[in-house]
């Protein structure tokens, strides 16, 4: 399954960086996140491309944890953690998608601050993958 989410995941963040001008190539541990602050409509229009980009990323959490699990990376503990903190961006995600008309300033940060913890998840993930 990782073989076939993993590249469309890629390209999805490739896409989505060269809508952002980011120009970063995938796979480069580029923090992904929104421009700077913005018009209502911008911000609306950004995070309207953002958002399907962090609920792949949450199910990309799922799945590495799942696997180093199974591989003996993580500790059952450990796995349950990350489980929880999927849980608590993707929740986090409903509010910002729910905010996304009514107070994009609001969605925006909202946005933001999961990315920020799902690029920290990430990170630890890939740590915990390499050693």
């Amino acid at each position: 399954m990782r073989r076939l989410v993993y590249p469309l995941l890629v390209a999805v963040c490739a896409s989505f960086a060269a809508c952002m001008g980011t120009g970063s190539a995938p796979g480069s541990s580029t923090v992904i996140t929104a421009p700077p602050a913005a018009s209502a409509p911008a911000l609306l229009a950004a995070n309207a491309r953002m958002l399907p980009v962090a609920y792949e990323i949450v199910a990309e959490v799922r799945h590495v944890a799942e696997t180093l699990l199974k591989a003996d990376k993580l500790t059952v503990d450990d796995a349950e953690n990350v489980q929880k903190q999927a849980d608590n961006a993707r929740a986090a995600l409903d509010i910002a998608r729910a905010l996304m008309v009514s107070n994009p300033a609001a969605a925006d940060a909202k946005l933001q601050a999961t990315m920020s913890i799902l690029n920290t998840l990430r990170g630890y993930l890939a740590a915990k993958e390499k050693g």
